[in-house]
Formats: structure tokens, sequence, C-alpha cells
């Protein structure tokens, strides 16, 4: 399966394969991923504020 060549436990006797989900490899995140992160924040932060100042400009609007 997969490619993979199956296990044998010492103790159970038994043959274990391993799932996708068992070939787990942990690497550090990448550059481009974390900047497309602080790109999102950075927009969400400008659209916040923007919004906030809208909500502020119509609330003196109203008075």
């Amino acid at each position: 399966m997969f490619g993979v060549k199956p296990i044998l436990a010492s103790s159970a006797e038994q043959v274990v394969i391993p799932t996708k989900s068992a070939q787990i490899i942990h690497e550090k995140p990448k550059k481009e991923l974390s900047l497309f992160f602080i790109i999102g924040i950075i927009i969400n932060l400008v659209m916040l504020s923007a919004f906030i100042i809208w909500a502020i400009n119509e609330w003196k609007k109203t008075d």
C-alpha cells in the first residue's frame, strides 16, 4: 500500500501497515506562506480601521 513495506511488531507478532496520516513530516513553515498571512493580516487591519472610521462618521452625522 502506498509503496510502504509492512513493519513487523516484535511483541504482538502482528503486521502493522503505516497509514498516510502516520507519515507526517514536520517541516519549518515556508517563508512564502508566512508572507501570505502577514499580507492578509495587514489587509484585515486596514479594512477594520476603515470600517471604524466610517461608522464613527455616520454616528456623528445622526447626532
